[in-house]
């Protein structure tokens, strides 16, 4: 897999990180490493809360402006059967509000996804210092 077939992604030692242009300035970034199918789980998770209603606009927006875009990418390429992905403070703050509403978990058992598991994943990404275009990113 090649990085510039990539819009949202980079793909570098079997970890997809955000391209820079898509990073934010002071957010804390980390890497869940997924299988394949805890990777479909999210996918699902983000589609099912993109859907939902009522949800804030913030996150509406958050959902169809960065995670939706990414989560397109890497539903349309082929990885390996365990992934690395890079995930913001903010990105983790909106895959745990999907994965702790009571009917987006049905809809995710339903589909023979764990719910669980998945938040397990999220919930213990650890978050480090980066520098993006060599400014240090701040904790948030």
């Amino acid at each position: 897999m090649n990085s510039k077939n990539l819009e949202y992604n980079i793909y570098k030692g079997n970890i997809l990180s955000l391209q820079n242009n898509q990073k934010i300035m002071g957010m804390h970034y980390g890497v869940a490493r997924l299988s394949l199918k805890q990777i479909k789980g999210l996918i699902e998770c983000v589609y099912i809360l993109a859907a939902a209603f009522p949800i804030p606009k913030d996150l509406r927006e958050r959902l169809e402006n960065r995670i939706l875009p990414r989560f397109y990418e890497i539903k349309e390429k082929k990885f390996s059967n365990e992934l690395g992905i890079e995930f913001s403070k903010l990105d983790h703050k909106d895959l745990l509000y999907g994965l702790n509403s009571i009917s987006i978990c049905k809809l995710l058992k339903d589909k023979e996804f764990n719910p669980d598991d998945l938040r397990h994943f999220i919930e213990h990404i650890n978050f480090l210092e980066e520098r993006v275009n060599n400014k240090l990113l701040k904790f948030q």
